[in-house]
């Protein structure tokens, strides 16, 4: 538990850091309209695809992420498109290897309320938090990954990074 507190420090203390000479992060952007995701990262890379190259980008490693968006609309509602990943790895029948496995749980198009105060979008009644930098709107969660070590199989808990650049 220290472990994950750590790590989630880390990764807020992080994304409180910008550098004055992006103009992206000058000014926040208006909240209606569309917002992309265009970054998904995890601190460790992993071959979730199984295509023998491992990354820490989740749009390439997990197909199902890359249409995820969300759209604000003036009446103070989102859209919320967004792949919820489920990561398992199983063995590979005959072998002595294994191979992870992706579902995905995508979030409809249904309009949830939000709202805004200074930086922070609040979506689902606070459940979600979002930092708004600019053009930019970033979230940090706890994504489970098993991982085998030593011949085990055990679920470890990365700091998932996700950002929505405005279109």
């Amino acid at each position: 538990m220290k472990r994950f507190f750590l790590m989630g420090l880390g990764a807020m203390l992080a994304l409180s850091c910008s550098s004055d000479d992006d103009s992206d992060t000058l000014s926040n952007a208006a909240i209606e309209g569309t917002w992309k995701l265009t970054k998904y990262e995890l601190p460790s890379s992993f071959d979730l695809n199984n295509d023998g190259t491992a990354s820490n980008n989740l749009l390439t490693e997990v197909s199902c992420t890359a249409n995820s968006s969300l759209v604000f609309n003036a009446g103070s509602t989102v859209n919320f498109n967004f792949s919820e990943i489920y990561i398992d790895l199983e063995p590979v029948a005959g072998t002595e290897t294994y191979a992870y496995t992706t579902e995905c749980d995508t979030f409809g198009n249904e309009a949830y309320p939000y709202t805004v105060s200074d930086n922070i979008v609040s979506i689902f009644g606070g459940e979600l938090s979002l930092i708004r930098s600019g053009r930019k709107l970033i979230f940090t969660f706890p994504l489970r990954v098993p991982v085998r070590e030593n011949g085990e199989i055990t679920n470890e808990y990365f700091i998932a990074y996700a950002e929505f650049t405005k279109q």
